[in-house]
């Protein structure tokens, strides 16, 4: 654009007309109330007027008997399109039919010189009239015969930029001879105009994008929803009735602090002012968003867990200008997690305790199978022999049903035996307890460690050790918060209680109990470790809970009846029957959560069927190559990295033909996708439900 010249500034004339009600100081310059008017008006423009002919017809007002075009700029395309055409009043039909058509709407190609020069945001003469103020596109002939219509005088040109974004271009064919214009008005009012395009523009943008998401949003379960950076609610989609109970319109009127619980209102403004920062240290990046776990109130004062998705709505220039996001209901799947914690937690305890007492034994059997013979162990190292194995061989009897408050009355001298003589023991006993069967002498012993262990941890001072028995109901929540439990159901069972005066156990967790109870490790901690597995092979289970008063109370529970462990060893004191079914094949659990195949296998091997667990694809391919016993594999749907239907020719590779038993939270897979799949099961599944479909498949 080398043939562009800017004009010298000369007298702007007073404005005619008073479209916008703008005071001034009497002695005002006319250009400077001119501008302030002008720009006064553009910005009060309605979002749907036309604010490029309103540019044009101010531009004209400022110079006067000329012809204005107003063009956009497209950066995309890197086109100039004509959007107004204000002065043709009287000459349109001539222009019409000069041109063809309206030149409205035209789009001219513009090259990097000329867009160098709109982009400087100067007033330049053109002297390639019309047709260079065309960007050479219009013909010579025709640009002639439209400076001849426009009795043309001179062209201008000057570019409307917002910083350094170029968004359009004005043209000035003008009339008077000498052309008169002040440049500097001029120039003033081209960069205020394209700062409000650049605002209409935004502005535009966010309410087609707010348009498209209300359409999305309005048939989706999850919340979607808009603030602006202040945390002030502009958009909530109408499924927050069904989330907290409130109506889109309740919502937005009210303050974050009514909706959110207070430490989580903390952690959102917390996340915000980190956000805001992070802004100005790292460059933008249009993936990035974070999640996080909230507590929130319903209308009829109920708390829920939720999970919202939140990014930055950015503006054209990549500047944060509000929060786009996402929530749902997660208090659900929260108390599965949790649920699925404590049962780690619980088998975690579980193993503990047999490691404790397989240790033990397996040193208790080197000492009783020491040679005879000069070096013979003394009685006292043959009674600690017997201490490490927690039994002699007369407990091995057979089973017999045992009356729980028979037995703690047996089991009170016992205590007092191993505690401190001013140690109060107070039994309420419940009479016509159905009785329970077990071994009497090991239950007895295993009782009177426990409550002496509980005492070593919790000394009882004056208030003593009081000690109840009767029977106890629990429903599976009951059981997911036990300290111990392998195979105790859910029902009504028989319960021991032992409890002491411990206010300072509010702030201890399970696992801090447990560990309480155990000791230091050394003879009592094998010595509970000991009573714990008698508890556990009786099919018992563990509960510790603190009263209202201080008191911590610690139950032991035991099933009625037989209780039968298919699981059974050597290392068991007694010996278990035989399962009525079993396999020589083995499963292979494919899972990437650690309950899930402590609970699968678990329930496989109590059903008298081997079973592998792995917690990869890459592992599953290694064992399945390895072992040749593998017989089914049990998948997890959302195994990693991409899910178990991509998994499984990955794993029929490996062994080709094994039948695969698919485990998915979220419905069959498409018929398209069941190919090599020989069995469904629905998450979260009962153990029943998984031996059935795992011994239907083997019988195939």
């Amino acid at each position: 654009m080398n043939d562009l010249e800017p004009t010298s500034p000369t007298r702007h004339p007073a404005p005619e007309g008073d479209a916008v009600a703008v005071r001034h100081p009497a002695d005002t310059p006319p250009e400077l109330a001119f501008l302030a008017r002008a720009v006064t008006e553009l910005s009060l423009l309605p979002l749907k007027a036309d604010v490029y002919r309103r540019i044009g017809e101010l531009v004209r007002e400022a110079i006067g008997d000329a012809v204005v075009a107003v063009q956009s700029y497209d950066e995309a395309d890197g086109k100039l399109t004509m959007r107004a055409l204000v002065g043709v009043e009287g000459i349109l039909d001539g222009v019409l039919s000069v041109m063809g058509g309206h030149p409205v709407g035209m789009s001219f190609p513009i090259h990097d010189q000329a867009r160098a020069g709109l982009g400087s945001g100067r007033l330049f003469q053109l002297e390639g009239c019309i047709h260079n103020l065309a960007l050479g596109v219009v013909p010579r002939s025709i640009c002639h015969a439209l400076e001849r219509l426009t009795r043309l005088s001179g062209t201008f040109v000057i570019g409307l930029c917002a910083g350094s974004k170029l968004l359009g271009s004005v043209g000035i064919i003008a009339r008077s001879s000498p052309p008169v214009l002040n440049s500097p008005v001029i120039e003033t009012l081209a960069r205020h105009a394209a700062l409000i395009i650049h605002h209409r523009q935004v502005a535009a943008a966010w309410q087609e994008s707010e348009a498209r998401y209300r359409l999305l949003t309005e048939h989706a379960a999850d919340v979607v929803w808009m603030t602006d950076l202040r945390l002030r609610f502009t958009y909530v989609s109408s499924s927050v009735r069904h989330l907290l109970g409130y109506t889109p319109g309740e919502i937005m009127a009210m303050p974050l602090p009514q909706i959110l619980a207070p430490g989580s209102l903390s952690l959102v403004r917390g996340i915000l002012a980190e956000e805001m920062a992070r802004e100005w240290r790292t460059p933008h990046d249009p993936a990035y968003h974070r999640v996080v776990e909230l507590e929130a109130k319903r209308k009829d004062g109920s708390s829920l867990w939720i999970s919202v998705r939140a990014e930055f709505v950015r503006d054209p220039e990549g500047s944060p200008i509000g929060i786009l996001g996402t929530t749902r209901d997660v208090t659900e799947l929260r108390l599965r997690e949790e649920e699925r914690h404590l049962v780690e937690a619980r088998a975690s305890r579980c193993k503990k305790v047999r490691c404790l007492r397989g240790m033990a034994r397996a040193i208790g059997r080197e000492i009783e199978a020491l040679p005879t013979g000069p070096d013979t162990p003394t009685e006292p190292i043959l009674a600690y022999a017997q201490t490490l194995l927690g039994y002699t061989s007369e407990d091995k009897d057979s089973r017999e049903q045992i009356d729980i408050p028979s037995l703690i009355e047996e089991v009170l001298p016992l205590i007092r035996e191993r505690v401190s003589c001013s140690t109060q023991l107070h039994h309420a006993r419940t009479e016509r307890l159905p009785p329970v069967t077990g071994h009497p002498a090991l239950l007895r012993d295993a009782l009177a460690t426990l409550a002496a262990g509980l005492l070593a941890a919790f000394p009882a001072g004056d208030t003593g050790l009081q000690v109840w028995s009767g029977t106890r109901a629990v429903d599976a929540l009951d059981l997911a918060h036990f300290i111990l439990s392998e195979s105790l159901l859910p029902g009504t069972h028989a319960c021991v209680e032992f409890s002491v005066h411990a206010p300072e156990t509010t702030t201890l967790s399970a696992d801090d109990l447990f560990d309480r109870l155990l000791g230091n490790y050394g003879t009592p901690a094998i010595r509970v470790a000991n009573a714990l597995c008698i508890l556990l092979d009786h099919g018992g289970a563990l509960q510790a809970s603190l009263e209202e008063n201080g008191r911590l109370s610690l139950s032991l529970l035991l099933p009625f009846g037989l209780h039968k462990r298919e699981d059974a060893t050597e290392e068991h004191p007694f010996e278990a029957e035989a399962p009525d079914w079993s396999c020589p094949s083995t499963v292979l659990i494919v899972d990437a959560d650690a309950g899930t195949r402590w609970l699968a296998q678990s329930a496989l091997e109590e059903a008298g069927i081997a079973a592998l667990s792995v917690d990869s694809v890459a592992a599953a391919v290694k064992a399945l190559r390895r072992d040749t016993n593998i017989a089914v594999v049990l998948l997890d749907s959302a195994i990693a990295p991409s899910g178990g239907i991509t998994a499984i020719p990955e794993l029929l590779r490996a062994r080709p033909g094994v039948p695969i038993v698919y485990c998915s939270g979220f419905g069959e897979p498409a018929p398209s996708e069941t190919d090599g799949i020989a069995g469904l099961i629905q998450k979260p599944f009962l153990p029943k439900v998984l031996v059935r479909t795992v011994r239907g498949v083997l019988a195939r």
